[in-house]
This record gives C-alpha cells, sequence and structure tokens, in this order.
C-alpha cells in the first residue's frame, strides 16, 4: 500500500465525516448512509485510499460480483488488510472491512449495519463495531450463521485496476501482444478482453473530436490524439470539466480555486439557473458559480442563500438585504 495501515477499531472520528457524511459517498446522498454497512464499507475505503472509491452504491449482496467492482478491484479468496468483505445470502447480504490479520488465521472485520431505532445514530449498537471472525467459520460472526450467510471472497484494497483508457493504450503500445496471446494475458491479469478490445477498436477508428461513453463515464477523445485531462475545455460554446483520468464532470461538483461549480446530466457546466441537488436548491450564477452565504436579487426577487450555497426557505430579508430570521 501507499501508506502504512491504520486499523480502524473504534468509532471515534467517524460521526460527520467527510468519509461517510458527504454527498460523496452515494450511499449517504441516496438516505441510506450510517447506520449501514455498505455506506460504512465504502467510506472507509475512501478513508483508506485517500481517493473517492469505484465502488457499488447498492445492496451488499451485490458488490462482490458488480461490473464497477470487477472492472476496478482485483478480488480473491484470502484475506488482506483494508480489503472489503463480501457475504452472499441472507436479506441483502453484507460488507465489512478486514483491519487486522491474527497468526492463528482469524481476523478483525469493521463493520456498521442497518438501522434506524435511535433517534441519535450515534448511540445505535449497530452505528459501528469489530468482531473477530475465524476462517472455519467462513468468517462469519453467529448471526451470519444463523440468518444463511456465506462468503463471498474480499475486494482487495491495494490492487486496483488502472481504467479502460489506461491499459487500451499499453495495448497500442504493443505491451499486451496479440490475438489470443493477448486475450489471455488480460484475462490472467483480471481485466474483461472484450470490454478492452472494443476501447481499442473505438480509439483506432478515423481521428475526430468526439464524445465517447465507456462503463465508467464520459470522456472526449480529440482528433489530434489523446484526450484532456485534469482542465476545462469549451466544446461548441458550452464548458465542461475533465478530471485526472480523462472523464467529464456529471451530475456533481467542482471545486475549482476556491469557487464551486455545478455540472449538470449532460456534463456541461450550468449557469444562471436554479438547480436542484438531492433536496436543496442552489443558485448558479451567470459565470458559473454558486456562491456561499449571500443574499441576491434574482428577477427582482431577493434569495437567501447558506454557507453552502443553499437556499434558505422562507428567509426574511429586510430593506439592507441581510437576513433576520428564517424557517
Amino acid at each position: 500500500m501507499a501508506k502504512k495501515f491504520i486499523p480502524r477499531l473504534t468509532r471515534s472520528g467517524i460521526y460527520n465525516s467527510k468519509f461517510w457524511y458527504d454527498d460523496r459517498n452515494p450511499l449517504y446522498l441516496g438516505g441510506y448512509g450510517l447506520p449501514n454497512c455498505t455506506a460504512y464499507a465504502w467510506g472507509r475505503f475512501w478513508e483508506l485510499t485517500g481517493k473517492v472509491p469505484n465502488l457499488p452504491a447498492w445492496d451488499a449482496g451485490d458488490w462482490y460480483d458488480d461490473e464497477k467492482t470487477v472492472e476496478n478491484y482485483q478480488r480473491g479468496q484470502e484475506p488482506r488488510l483494508g480489503a472489503i468483505a463480501c457475504y452472499g445470502g441472507g436479506s441483502s447480504g453484507h460488507v465489512a472491512v478486514v483491519e487486522a490479520i491474527h497468526d492463528d488465521g482469524s481476523i478483525t472485520l469493521s463493520q456498521s449495519g442497518y438501522s434506524r431505532d435511535y433517534w441519535d445514530e450515534t448511540e445505535d449498537p449497530l452505528f459501528f463495531w469489530t468482531s473477530r471472525v475465524y476462517k472455519n467459520d467462513g468468517y462469519r460472526e453467529w448471526w451470519a450463521i444463523n440468518s444463511g450467510e456465506y462468503l463471498q471472497g474480499f475486494i482487495y484494497l491495494d490492487t486496483p485496476q488502472r481504467s479502460l483508457a489506461e491499459v487500451a493504450a499499453e495495448v497500442l503500445d504493443g505491451e499486451w501482444g496479440n490475438g489470443d496471446d493477448r486475450a489471455r494475458r488480460l484475462k490472467n491479469a483480471g481485466y474483461n478482453y472484450n470490454l478492452i478490445q472494443d476501447y481499442v477498436n473505438k480509439l483506432l477508428e478515423k481521428p475526430t473530436n468526439k464524445w465517447i461513453k465507456d462503463d465508467k463515464g464520459w470522456w472526449y477523445k480529440l482528433a489530434k490524439g489523446g484526450y484532456p485531462k485534469n482542465q476545462w475545455q469549451k466544446i461548441n460554446g458550452e464548458w465542461y470539466f475533465f478530471d485526472k483520468k480523462g472523464y467529464a464532470y456529471q451530475s456533481r461538483w467542482l471545486l475549482y480555486k476556491n469557487k464551486w461549480y455545478w455540472f449538470d446530466e449532460t456534463c456541461k457546466m450550468v449557469k444562471d439557473k436554479f438547480v436542484k441537488v438531492g433536496k436543496e436548491t442552489f443558485y448558479i450564477n451567470k459565470y458559473g458559480v454558486c456562491r456561499l452565504n449571500y443574499v441576491a436579487n434574482i428577477n427582482k426577487k431577493l434569495y437567501a442563500f447558506n454557507y453552502r450555497g443553499a437556499l434558505i426557505k422562507d428567509a426574511k430579508i429586510n430593506s439592507d438585504g441581510e437576513i433576520v430570521a428564517s424557517k
């Protein structure tokens, strides 16, 4: 791993941490935050790697064989530090994170479990707990055994696969051989040969600027070769932003030079309009910026926005443009 592994054996620091209480955690954004096994494992992966994971955002029982997992992470049947243990069966399956591997082969897992029985979720015993489980029991606790859950395998933290674009570039450079030899080598390395070959074929088409969509999102192929990465790009009069792997921001926020920008479902930078994100409403000005903590006159009507840039509903604003009260 890139940095020393630090096990998480307590709930200290979890509550209100960005790894679990941030819209970039899709389980939290979708209303399935803590206590919940998937929200916890997703956030713990982020905490360990320092990067937003490319993991599934649905039932735990589907994680191990999900296309996102297969295309982005190595998997196996032996535990490793930081790996996600995936369980099928039961009602919706379960996921937990390997925090320690002991000399007798047992492992310590950290985890959370779905519950809404407590007004304060941090008081819920299912908010966070650890357990030591044994190989002879299929690395399962007693309740998992009784409910019929079974270990599917582990998603490994320290061996993320590279993007299709990265592997396809290596194929074009001749690093993976040709024909059956290429197919065999890619499959042995854990890659989906058909997906990569399709990607390579697209790259070999007649050069032209064009949008291409793959399983990770949209990217923009340049006729002169390559694609924009970690930069703004103006295309047909609209602004777009591409991440460091070349994928356009889509339905997400970008913090750039201390300013917030929103990109819609078509990947365009939004400007001069109200947008609804989750349960909140924001106003994006004509420069594409979502300002924070201010009052604005928009179409001859005053609106107030909080420190996150979200509209304050029913805010009362005086003649000096100051918020005097709000519900």
